[in-house]
């Protein structure tokens, strides 16, 4: 019968951490899956990493209604602002509505392709009425189909 090695200290604690991170990850997709029933949270905590690996400082999420062939936007992120700061941004914009056709989200709707604006203020499309409804001056702009 032959000895097997012992295994290390360093072995050993480097297989408890990934066990660890596995578990971890295990449960964050465990919470992901039971937040579905709530997809206006799901897109915000999406936007939110989205805008964190971006170093984007805001973000909002429209999704396309067929029926009334408008854009309702249910996931905003804000970032730097208070809490209430935010919250009026996203009261504001959970009641405006904007046209399928209309604006640069309305092309990328329509083309199926992602599109970035670095210079916004030399775009034209860009509904810039929605912007001043929130304060919010839109200086480069990436938007993307979902």
């Amino acid at each position: 019968m032959t000895e097997q090695p012992a295994l290390s200290s360093d072995y050993l604690f480097n297989a408890i951490r990934a066990l660890e991170h596995r578990a971890s990850a295990l449960q964050q997709v465990s919470q992901f899956v039971r937040s579905l029933d709530d997809i206006e949270q799901v897109l915000t905590n999406l936007l939110k990493k989205a805008a964190e690996l971006a170093h984007a400082d805001g973000g909002i999420i429209a999704l396309a209604e067929p029926d009334t062939q408008e854009f309702r936007f249910v996931a905003m992120h804000w970032g730097g602002l208070s809490k209430l700061e935010a919250a009026e941004r996203e009261n504001v914009l959970k009641v405006v509505r904007m046209n399928l056709s209309d604006g640069v989200v309305g092309r990328v709707h329509a083309s199926g392709e992602p599109q970035i604006v670095t210079q916004v203020e030399e775009t034209s499309g860009l509904r810039r009425d929605i912007a001043a409804l929130v304060h919010y001056d839109i200086k480069n702009l990436v938007a993307v189909p979902l």
